[in-house]
């Protein structure tokens, strides 16, 4: 008899830090970087019985990016404790074993086998059924770089024997009398019975089911990893026992990219209340939308129509300042669910009555955290003086004005090269945080999680490839083109100059200009000839060519979404889809084969479609 159990997206999962502290972030950096180089993944209910052979374990993932800055750290390992403690009671270093080695040298679906350090675990003495399993995930991407890792699921396929007939071991007693001990699973059951009697006691999984019965007769009831089969039987002058085991085969589980391909999967999607009173509860949402914009200052905003219960409407005043967690979730065939959440939001305006029918119905606009630091406002202006690290004024910018705003910046060199004057009295400190980050060649947004990041724009020329949507595909219907010719930037160009040492004059220092050339997209250089612009930023923070070309690839690449706009409102709902991922789109009757990046994601919550705005990269 074999069975198979998957466990995906186990609620305690994260990654250990370099100080060994634990986080809810899944991601793989370094030890001398902010995220580590570990990820924890602890399952805390596993079915799998004590003594079991484990026919296979496959721990599967999705990694963001190459993973390969120290090929030979990438390795997974089971923890080999009797039950595995919760993440957060610190880092595990030891005893992940064995170490199996994977490869990062490209990002995407990975595929571990860890049948051996599932094997050593079952066996140990103190495993029990039901008990927790940690398996931890090693790689290092890079000390200012990380690689998120999603999806994450552990499928093991065992089997237990069962030594009866012939293998089990039988006494027999005086006449008319029988003592029988049956072996299960290693556990021996043992009953004595009068003449023409027996009681049988299977042990299973851990599970006891005895049954007893009149002279001749014998009943066995086996539970079976949950599933109960009985069976009854008429035995030679009470000395015989006949089990008759029933096996239902049921169909593998589907994994969750075909749960999203299909879209037959059940949505739970909802709203979680953060902060107040409240907090911990679902907002009763009637519908709600949520839209994903790269080009937006303030990236996720969206409307939410609630339920108008009397706690509802004081919980959407803005004053209130009542977070929520917009959440994504369906549920396998396994019957576990799996969550992705979208964005934490805010109330921005109050609630009004949508609907005053037996079912009254309220309809509130929502904003993520920027908004907060947006509309702040700036008492005076703010100066930084030469070589203050950009991060470092960015991070100061926000964290004057919104406090209570968590900040996770990536280090970079990049320095004032002249004492800086920011904004002014009311000014939008959001704005220049994010002029700032767009003169490193940044994009300052908040994230699902609330937290600021300001990464680097990722080129879809190098970047893996997140999905294909092709011709024939489920994934993909009602797709348009839109093209700006006035629009059509192919060339960008960034001056930049070195900063001065002390009693250099800026004047004298080095510098020149770095250019951006799109010669891959359908408006590439090739094909409408040269459209150059010149960098609208403040181009007196760019200290060095490398600085410059990245700044000049983020403005071509923002400029390049301006004039090729695909656009679709049926893409299949997939909440793994994050801005800036590159799709390869092929639909030949619209004579369309590009690779295109995510600048825009509508979702409805609940509905089976999701909008999606896209911007040409190249053509294949």
């Amino acid at each position: 008899m074999a069975t198979t159990w998957t466990g995906g997206l186990p609620p305690g999962r994260g990654s250990w830090g370099p100080a060994g502290t634990w986080s809810a972030l899944q991601r793989l950096g370094t030890t001398s970087g902010a995220y580590g180089k570990s990820v924890g993944l602890r399952w805390a209910s596993v079915p799998i019985p004590p003594g079991a052979t484990i026919l296979s374990a496959a721990l599967t993932f999705t990694t963001s990016h190459i993973v390969n800055a120290n090929p030979a750290a990438n390795q997974a390992g089971v923890h080999q404790v009797d039950n595995a403690p919760t993440l957060d009671s610190g880092q595990q270093t030891t005893g992940f074993a064995p170490a199996v080695p994977w490869s990062g040298a490209v990002a995407g679906a990975k595929s571990v086998d860890l049948a051996a350090g599932v094997q050593a675990l079952v066996d140990r003495p103190g495993w029990g059924t039901g008990n927790a399993l940690t398996v931890r995930i090693e790689g290092e991407r890079g000390p200012s770089a990380y690689a998120e890792v999603t999806g994450s699921s552990l499928t093991v396929e065992w089997e237990m024997r069962i030594p009866l007939d012939g293998t089990a071991a039988a006494t027999s007693t005086a006449e008319g009398a029988l003592t029988a001990r049956l072996l299960v699973d290693g556990v021996a059951a043992a009953t004595s019975t009068a003449e023409g009697t027996m009681t049988a006691r299977l042990r299973v999984s851990g599970t006891a089911a005895a049954t007893s019965t009149a002279s001749g007769a014998v009943t066995a009831r086996i539970l079976l990893d949950g599933t109960a089969t009985a069976a009854s039987t008429t035995g030679d002058d009470g000395h015989g026992l006949t089990l008759h085991i029933g096996i239902v085969l049921l169909d593998p589980p589907r994994s969750i990219d075909e749960l999203i391909t299909t879209g037959t999967a059940p949505r739970h999607d909802h709203v979680l209340i953060l902060t107040g009173d409240h907090a911990g509860r679902r907002l009763p949402i009637t519908t709600g939308r949520l839209l994903l914009d790269e080009t937006a200052d303030v990236r996720a905003t969206g409307t939410l129509d609630v339920a108008a219960e009397p706690w509802v409407r004081d919980l959407l005043d803005p004053r209130a300042r009542t977070e929520l967690a917009i959440i994504a979730a369906l549920e396998d065939d396994l019957g576990e669910r799996h969550e992705w959440q979208l964005a934490i939001v805010h109330p921005v305006t109050p609630a009004h009555t949508l609907s005053a029918t037996t079912a009254p119905t309220l309809s509130v606009a929502v904003a993520d955290r920027a908004d907060w630091a947006k509309h702040a406002g700036m008492r005076d202006r703010r100066v930084f003086a030469a070589g203050t690290l950009l991060v470092d004024a960015i991070a100061t910018l926000i964290a004057e004005r919104a406090p209570g705003l968590p900040i996770a910046l990536d280090q970079d060199p990049a320095r004032l090269s002249v004492d800086a004057v920011l904004g002014n009295l009311g000014a939008d400190p959001w704005a220049a945080a994010a002029d700032l980050a767009r003169g490193i060649g940044r994009v300052l947004h908040v994230d699902p999680h609330g937290i600021v990041r300001a990464p680097l724009l990722a080129d879809p020329l190098v970047a893996p490839i997140a999905d294909h949507w092709i011709e024939g595909s489920s994934r993909l219907t009602g797709l348009s083109v839109t093209v700006s010719d006035t629009d059509i930037v192919n060339v960008v160009g960034v001056p930049w100059r070195q900063q001065p040492r002390e009693g250099e004059a800026s004047d004298d220092m080095p510098g020149g200009i770095e250019y951006w050339e799109d010669r891959e997209s359908s408006t590439s250089i090739a094909r409408v000839g040269e459209r150059v612009r010149a960098y609208s930023g403040d181009s007196s923070v760019v200290t060095d060519p490398q600085q410059a070309a990245r700044v000049a690839t983020l403005e071509g690449l923002t400029l390049q979404g301006l004039a090729v706009t695909i656009t679709t409102s049926g893409a299949r709902w997939d909440p793994r889809r994050q801005i800036g991922d590159a799709i390869h789109i092929r639909r030949p009757e619209l004579a369309i084969d590009m690779v295109t990046r995510i600048t825009g994601i509508e979702y409805t919550l609940g509905g089976p479609v999701m909008g999606v705005t896209l911007a040409e990269r190249r053509t294949t």
